[in-house]
């Protein structure tokens, strides 16, 4: 999934919806969040660890909440977050692949999914995230961030492409090669994973900066129109902003959830992540079973 910041908006919108409602979830995963909140924004930007936040949840059930056991619920909730956007949104985009559309694919508009939160969720950049590690400003998808007076004191594109071989190079020093393995091919598969892992490490930025300073009127069409990716007017979205924006709301909370099934992707989205964690909580409090939440955890809004 292509789409980072997306990621964030999603599990700051769900973690502002069970900090507003503590009562519906264990009261350990709102201390989790609220103590431990960048443990569980850094989980949910990365992918395939949601395999590990039920063994954990397990492993800590019914035992006191230590600091280490906070931490790891915080993460394993950003974790579930992930799976809940990308359960949601790679569905939308593969949707899309099958249509063999000539102007555009799926991964394409993945792009655009960032440059629609960056515009509705942060306001281009206005607002940030909640945590001062994770900073999101009017500089963060735009060229060069030029937005930002610092950029003038540099070559902004050396810069990236510095930092991000850098980066790289450091990642795959950690990845060693054990000289007494067997069988004698793994030299070979080493390599060959070598290359192809290199290829991670890196975004075409160019194409996250056009999506958002330049969009193309093709593709914002089809989000706006056919899409549905985000409607600032879903019931459940108006409810996140007012608690951002530190602002009262009309919305019944369960009215706002039973709607957003049918309405915009991203309030889908959100609505999942909350089944996920509600059903999360009932596994913490033992009144389900873990087939009980796989089941849950295996499911989207069409």
């Amino acid at each position: 999934m292509s789409e980072h910041i997306t990621h964030v908006a999603v599990f700051e919108d769900c973690t502002r919806i069970l900090l507003q409602n503590k009562d519906r979830f264990p009261s350990v995963f709102s201390k989790a969040l609220s103590q431990y909140y960048e443990y569980g924004l850094v989980s949910c930007g990365t992918r395939g660890n949601a395999v590990f936040a039920v063994p954990i949840v397990e492993k800590y059930r019914g035992s006191a909440a230590s600091d280490a056991a906070l931490g790891h619920i915080s993460g394993s909730l950003g974790w579930i977050s992930h799976r809940a956007a990308d359960a949601q949104l790679n569905f939308l985009a593969d949707r899309i692949d099958e249509e063999n559309n000539p102007f555009y694919t799926g991964q394409d508009l993945k792009l655009y999914y960032d440059a629609v939160v960056v515009n509705y969720v942060y306001e281009k950049g206005k607002r940030s995230s909640e945590s001062e590690n994770e900073v999101i400003s009017e500089a963060t998808l735009s060229e060069g961030m030029h937005t930002n007076p610092a950029s003038a004191g540099f070559d902004m594109r050396q810069f990236e492409w510095l930092y991000v071989n850098h980066y790289m190079r450091d990642i795959l020093e950690l990845q060693q090669f054990n000289k007494t393995s067997v069988p004698d091919g793994e030299l070979a598969d080493f390599l060959t994973l070598h290359d192809s892992r290199s290829q991670y490490y890196g975004e075409n930025l160019p194409k996250y900066e056009q999506a958002f300073e330049n969009p193309d009127p093709y593709m914002m069409t089809a989000f706006d129109h056919r899409l549905n990716f985000y409607d600032p007017n879903d019931p459940l979205i108006r409810y996140t902003r007012a608690i951002q924006h530190g602002e009262s709301s009309e919305v019944d909370l369960d009215e706002a959830l039973n709607d957003a099934v049918t309405q915009s992707h991203y309030a889908r989205s959100l609505r999942l992540n909350y089944d996920y964690w509600s059903a999360l909580g009932k596994f913490w409090e033992d009144s389900i079973s873990k087939n009980a939440l796989k089941t849950v955890l295996d499911k989207r809004y069409a």
